[in-house]
């Protein structure tokens, strides 16, 4: 009974040791992209114009990414994810085992309080 608790535990844990080392592997990806394509945009720009306006140019970029970014975690942040409730769902269709062996159990007392 327990076994089926623990592998799914452990597959659980699997999963979320293999999402993180893969968002792991990409964060540090983008983040050595991100770098070179700011070396680029600075040679760039540097090239057009000065050093004070490429670092302005670059940083505003940058902090308005990061701003709408911001607005976007806080647009989505009051409403319910969607993958909770489907989790929820998920984990109530599985207990459903237990409840049809009470309605069960509550059917046959019914039964024998009939027939007595």
């Amino acid at each position: 009974m327990f076994d089926r608790f623990i592998d799914r535990a452990q597959d659980a844990a699997a999963r979320t040791a293999r999402k993180a080392a893969l968002g792991l592997g990409a964060v540090l990806c983008l983040t050595v992209g991100i770098a070179f394509l700011t070396v680029a945009a600075w040679l760039f720009i540097t090239s057009v114009t000065t050093a004070l306006n490429a670092a302005l140019i670059i940083g505003g970029a940058y902090s308005g990414v990061g701003l709408i970014l911001i607005g976007v975690m806080s647009a989505k942040g009051s409403a319910e994810p969607e993958g909770r409730s489907n989790a929820s769902q998920t984990a109530a269709e599985d207990d459903i085992g237990p409840k049809i062996v009470e309605a069960f159990m509550t059917g046959l007392r019914a039964g024998q309080k009939a027939r007595s």
